[in-house]
């Protein structure tokens, strides 16, 4: 299964929660340990890949993603909402081509974006009854990739624009009623995968750069985005590129992989981007790894997730790990079907829910995978 979201690696695929206020609890947080992972019926055979997750309540989420059918690999949008037992179909708005990010702050507001029929940017609010289209800045073959939402009148989105052959960042601001387009100017060629935010006005998007050995790292200033340093990455690795971001009291952690399948964790602390561990560290078995999405409570507490290639062989299969501010430790997680099975989205209200997507015999296909953190 290969979605033109992610790189195109030997591992599969790569992807970004609601932007909220760090709590004090949160910042306090100090016993970091693993989670054991539960699975969640999802609808069996159903060709579904969810690529992103937002959850308000443990009774509440809503997911989206891309729902494949026929033999020739046509694809269409997909959303999922969860209701504590089980998650079930969803309607999706009519002129969607890809459901990408979804932001929730409430079980009657959604924010989603990707991009439309034309394939031009697009977003749409679902108040968990019926879709309303939100018309963006547009330009040709662009696409919205990420959102964080602070409230119904606050929202960060960010993607890419361009011509088909090369990529431009996008980032745009909702106040409510309006996308406004934000300044990228100065950014090299590439795109814009996550975004995460402090508070409203602070915050971080990352992605990729065109033919570099360094990932893309931008922070809002005002209504325009500016480039930031980030650090130089092994050259084996090409194609690198951070997928999703998390920020908490102090800084923002980063999360991607290469197409060659190598991990890649960044830290920010307000000013310097720095690795947090050797490129690969996250790879559990020593073989091909991805991690596509993240979620801190504070610096030295975040999950994030992803897949890889176990030693012990068989298919590629989840990865989800816990950073407690020295080192990565593997989770318990279910990978019921072990032919490519892997996790895209997180979000953690409270409990942390997984989405993503499990393989089938015929490889051309997947069918939706959505996993729960149990209780410690």
């Amino acid at each position: 299964m290969m979605k033109s979201r992610y790189l195109a690696s030997a591992l599969g695929a790569i992807a970004a929660l609601c932007l909220t206020a760090v709590t004090p609890a949160q910042a306090l947080a100090t016993t970091v340990t693993t989670h054991a992972w539960a699975l969640e019926s999802t609808p069996a055979n159903d060709g579904v890949t969810l690529t992103a997750v937002s959850c308000r309540l443990r009774t509440y989420c809503v997911a989206v993603g891309t729902f494949e059918f026929g033999s020739n690999g046509l694809e269409r949008p997909a959303a999922y909402g969860w209701d504590g037992v089980k998650w079930t179909a969803l309607p999706v708005p009519a002129n969607a081509s890809d459901l990408e990010g979804i932001a929730c702050t409430s079980i009657i507001y959604c924010m989603v974006v990707g991009d439309n029929s034309k394939f031009m940017a697009q977003t749409w609010t679902w108040n968990n009854r019926t879709w309303t289209a939100e018309p963006t800045y547009n330009s040709s073959a662009g696409i919205l990739w990420a959102v964080r939402c602070a409230g119904k009148t606050s929202c960060e989105a960010v993607g890419e624009h361009g011509n088909g052959l090369t990529q431009y960042p996008l980032a745009e601001s909702w106040n409510g009623s309006t996308w406004t387009n934000q300044s990228t100017a100065g950014a090299p060629s590439g795109s814009l995968r996550a975004v995460a935010c402090q508070y409203v006005g602070r915050c971080e998007a990352v992605g990729s750069k065109l033919m570099s050995n360094t990932v893309l790292a931008m922070r809002l200033s005002g209504s325009r985005w500016i480039t930031e340093a980030t650090p130089v990455l092994p050259p084996g690795g090409v194609g690198y590129s951070l997928t999703g971001v998390s920020c908490y009291v102090g800084g923002c952690t980063a999360v991607g992989n290469s197409e060659a399948g190598t991990t890649v964790a960044e830290r920010w602390n307000h000013g310097t981007w720095t690795l947090l561990g050797p490129v690969g560290t996250g790879d559990a078995s020593g073989s091909n790894s991805s991690w596509n999405d993240i979620h801190c409570w504070t610096a030295s507490n975040c999950t994030a997730v992803g897949g890889s290639a176990r030693a012990s062989g068989g298919g590629f299969r989840t990865l989800v790990e816990t950073w407690n501010g020295k080192l990565w430790m593997l989770n318990t997680a279910p990978s019921p079907s072990r032919l490519g099975d892997q996790l895209f989205g997180i979000s953690c209200p409270s409990a942390c829910t997984a989405v993503g997507y499990q393989g089938v015999k015929n490889l051309t296909r997947s069918n939706s995978l959505a996993l729960r953190a149990l209780p410690r």
